[in-house]
């Protein structure tokens, strides 16, 4: 199935080195008996940068959530942002990695890879995942990858790739929704993923939940953000300081 970016959305409008400080948002989300359609705005983007939002001809954070002050994503009125990650379960374990303490919301929470969508819901958590959380053997040295993310890896990276299945390893898959991504009336993506909105930043949150099949001595690391990565029982986060999704997680019922 074909995919759009910002890359694609902004051609020719946007200075390179802009590009990923700009992403996406949902100009409309209407929510049905059986799927949550995500309704892509195709002709500009959002950015959290908002004294250069002139300069780059996009929409600032701030007056996307004064447009929603007073409409409701349900009625698929309410504009709104979009993010997406994992969570990726090796070993029975949820890997989570720590946020810096000079970030805005959540600072040194416990989080699980997740980012502000310039792609599909289903590849941004992909590229989340490969980004944030590198899994390494501490035999060879080789870096692991989620088989999964091959299609958004550059071609010919040189890694070993593990058997990633899309569920709940504690039996939540009747928390999964069936998400839909459209452009231009043109379906983009479907995929079974887990949801959460926050009205404290207006976003849809997506987790794409990813069962690991690896058997092997492994280093966890972020190169991303250089902050600690851990494999952590679900019984031990409750001790934990946490982002909500996670909490959220836990509250749903995985023991």
């Amino acid at each position: 199935m074909s995919h759009y970016t910002v890359k694609d959305l902004l051609e020719g409008k946007l200075p390179a080195v802009y590009r990923d400080k700009v992403f996406w948002f949902a100009e409309r989300v209407i929510q049905t008996d059986e799927y949550i359609n995500l309704y892509i705005n195709n002709k500009t983007g959002l950015t959290a940068f908002e004294p250069f939002a002139q300069e780059l001809g996009v929409i600032p954070v701030s007056q996307l959530a004064s447009l929603s002050a007073t409409t409701s994503w349900n009625t698929g009125e309410k504009p709104v942002l979009v993010s997406s990650g994992s969570f990726l379960w090796i070993n029975g374990k949820l890997l989570v990695t720590q946020r810096t303490a000079d970030t805005k919301y959540d600072p040194l929470a416990w989080t699980a890879p997740a980012g502000r969508c310039d792609d599909t819901p289903l590849r941004t958590a992909l590229k989340e995942t490969i980004e944030e959380i590198h899994v390494q053997s501490v035999e060879s040295g080789r870096l692991w990858m989620p088989d999964l993310a091959r299609g958004v890896l550059p071609e010919g990276t040189d890694v070993n790739f593990y058997p990633t299945t899309v569920a709940f390893p504690y039996g939540l898959d009747g928390k999964l929704v069936k998400s839909r991504t459209w452009i231009d009336n043109k379906l983009i993506e479907e995929s079974m993923l887990w949801m959460m909105f926050s009205e404290k930043s207006n976003t849809i949150e997506f987790r794409v939940p990813l069962v690991a099949a690896i058997d092997e001595n492994l280093l966890y690391t972020n190169p991303e953000y250089h902050t600690d990565v851990q494999a952590v029982m679900l019984e031990e986060l409750k001790e934990m300081q946490l982002v909500p999704a996670v909490r959220q997680l836990l509250s749903e019922g995985v023991t």
